[in-house]
């Protein structure tokens, strides 16, 4: 009986012959199909993502506003918070010494700023005295509608703080 032993051309052959695995066939198609899936969403849905990308001038005025809101807030604090007398208890001075500032930003019975409306008369609970500070929080709702029926909504919590 004689052994034959298979050389690296018959096991080429015998490769060949046998074909790709279906596991390796499937994987490609599959690959394949999910490839042309994802390019088929991005070409039907194009007009979508620059729709929204154009829009972003939304939120330049939102940082715009709050800015302004910024400015305003710190410069009634300067003056609400040097017309305080009673330094040991000082918050309530300041509340009232607030609303009078506010009101100074007020033509023609509205705002200069129509989001400022929201700080009028605020509570004991916004205005805290701490170390010799008057720590003010403010929250805001600031809202940008347009006519393409895109709106941002955006809630503007910040804390001020000025030494007496």
């Amino acid at each position: 009986m004689k052994i034959k032993y298979i050389g690296d051309t018959e096991k080429r052959e015998m490769n060949r012959r046998a074909g790709t695995p279906i596991d390796i066939t499937l994987l490609v198609f599959m690959a394949l199909a999910l490839a042309g899936g994802t390019l088929l969403i991005f070409y039907l849905h194009s007009g979508y993502v620059s729709s929204k990308i154009l829009d972003s001038r939304f939120l330049d005025e939102i940082y715009l506003k709050e800015g302004k809101i910024d400015f305003y807030v710190k410069e009634m604090m300067i003056k609400a918070s040097t017309q305080i007398s009673d330094k040991n208890n000082p918050v309530p001075e300041f509340i009232s010494n607030f609303n009078v500032e506010l009101v100074k930003y007020k033509t023609n019975g509205t705002y200069v700023l129509t989001e400022l409306s929201q700080l009028e008369n605020p509570s004991s609970n916004n205005v805290q005295f701490v170390d010799g500070k008057i720590i003010f929080f403010i929250n805001i709702n600031l809202k940008q509608d347009s006519i393409e029926k895109f709106s941002v909504n955006y809630n503007y919590n910040k804390k001020f703080e000025r030494e007496i």
